[in-house]
């Protein structure tokens, strides 16, 4: 795009600038790109050849960018045209038709308002195609009106036919379009029984307990590629595991229609790993996510007791930085949050809390958490049901009320019902994402001890979830004698386990 000059002609001279624009420039070949809006602007100059009494001072163009009063897209020439406008430094702007310029009324108005009230030297639009609008008159403001409102409604029109079409794909099932989903073919329909065999596998495994940090990591360590040929990344495994069309169902505007392509999971299945989703979330939330501190989320300061963070930091007089859990005086903000009295290594303090668990899994307590653990894998199926039967009931609720309303339920009935509804299947939630936590046992193969499968596991996430199945609080108090830890000097005496079972 050459830069805009404000040229100075001889006053018989009108100073004219050229406008092109493309919504959708589809060109497959990179070099073919912005040809259409080239054929505009020369469609231009052959037009000013006929003009003598025109001086040429510059031309814009927006490619691939719509105009409609559906678009946010910036159209950054236009904007350097308007600008050279309110600069006074064009008279005329030419284009091969007005649509080019506008499809918004408000812009058409406020380039009519400009010239109004005599803020600008421009005075008139010209198409090539025979459009001559001297907004100076009225009978110009009202062409220029009636041109730029058949575009907008033809916009509309546009966009309720877009709208009506994508509603009747989702009633019938049909696929959206856009980018490929992972484990379908282009179509939208068809597996790829590689892709569907690694999404059945992220689905166990998110089930089974294990962090997707994890996950993304050993996928890519595995050389398998995201639909987009792309690393994995946490969230790139939530937003598609979180799809309903993996269970079958189309989506439009959180309705959910029966899909002409046959899921990967059954909808309890696919019921199952969102809440494993949520309970995994939940964690998440309440815990954290670190990559590197086992007990991150779970250490407390014994003085302040605020939550420590891990770091890697030197000794008074050490040599390398060792990974520690520290009591965090400042925030990131500068404001002091707990008292930072309190630091431990984390090696020792990570080898004791874990085998304090290990032993604590060989206890009687454990053994009937354990018993819980079976039994929720057991019932989990039973609560997904009712979890489902729950939901159907409150889409049913709503869906009658707004439609046919059998029950005849005035607004208090139905807020009442509907409030009664959404609390029992909250319940129902609840206590799904409580048994779906415990699953991370799950991971762990019958007549293994545990012992073996956490050296066998080195999942830190999951690692992390066993760990919140029996610990609440590891309580890091200030320092006493120098007692001998296995090789470490550490008193074990300072450090308080708070135990769920």
């Amino acid at each position: 795009m050459p830069s805009v000059q404000v040229l100075a002609g001889p006053h018989s001279l009108q100073r004219v600038a050229d406008y092109a624009r493309l919504s959708d420039d589809d060109a497959k070949d990179p070099a073919a790109r912005g040809e259409n809006v080239a054929i505009q602007l020369d469609e231009c100059a052959v037009f000013r050849l006929s003009r003598p009494d025109w001086l040429h001072v510059a031309s814009f163009d927006d490619n691939d960018i719509s105009a409609s009063s559906y678009s946010s897209e910036e159209r950054e020439d236009f904007e350097k045209l308007m600008a050279l406008v309110r600069a006074s430094g064009v008279d005329i702007i030419l284009c091969v038709e007005v649509t080019r310029l506008f499809r918004k009324p408000l812009e058409a108005e406020a380039l009519i308002d400009l010239v109004w009230s005599k803020k600008t030297s421009l005075h008139t639009i010209v198409t090539t195609r025979g459009g001559y609008y001297d907004l100076r008159t009225s009978v110009g403001r009202k062409a220029i009106r009636d041109a730029v409102n058949t575009a907008a409604g033809e916009s509309d029109n546009i966009s309720d036919r877009v709208r009506s079409k994508k509603a009747a794909q989702a009633r019938h099932g049909l696929p959206n379009g856009g980018s490929r989903a992972y484990g379908f073919e282009p179509d939208g329909i068809t597996h790829i029984p590689h892709e569907r065999a690694i999404w059945l596998e992220i689905r166990r495994r998110v089930i089974q307990g294990e962090s997707l940090a994890s996950i993304a990591v050993d996928l890519n360590a595995r050389e398998i590629p995201t639909v987009k040929g792309r690393r994995w990344e946490r969230q790139t495994i939530v937003r598609m595991l979180s799809w309903p069309r993996y269970m079958g169902k189309r989506e439009h505007h959180g309705t959910l229609y029966d899909a002409c392509w046959d899921g990967f999971v059954t909808p309890e299945e696919w019921e199952e790993l969102q809440i494993a989703l949520k309970a995994y979330k939940r964690f998440i939330h309440s815990r954290g996510d670190p990559y590197k501190y086992l007990l991150s989320g779970f250490a407390f300061c014994g003085i302040c007791g605020k939550r420590m963070y891990g770091k890697r930091s030197c000794d008074p007089g050490g040599d390398a930085p060792k990974p520690r859990y520290r009591c965090k005086k400042f925030d990131s903000a500068g404001s002091q949050r707990a008292c930072g009295r309190i630091s431990r290594l984390a090696e020792p303090l990570e080898d004791f809390v874990t085998e304090a668990i290990l032993y604590r899994f060989d206890s009687e307590e454990f053994a009937r958490a354990l018993a819980e653990t079976e039994d929720a894998a057991d019932g989990l199926g039973e609560a997904l049901a009712e979890h489902q039967a729950k939901r159907q009931r409150l889409d049913a609720l709503i869906a009658d009320y707004y439609g046919d309303n059998p029950d005849n339920l005035g607004r208090d009935q139905f807020m009442l019902a509907k409030e009664a509804a959404e609390a029992s299947l909250n319940s129902v939630t609840k206590r799904l994402e409580k048994l779906s936590a415990k699953r991370s046992l799950v991971a762990v193969p019958i007549d293994t001890p545990l012992r073996d499968a956490w050296a066998n596991m080195p999942d830190l996430g999951w690692r992390r979830q066993i760990i919140g199945l029996v610990i609440d609080k590891v309580i890091v108090k200030s320092a006493g004698g120098k007692y001998r830890y296995k090789r470490w000097i550490f008193d074990t005496s300072r450090i308080e386990i708070i135990w769920k079972v």
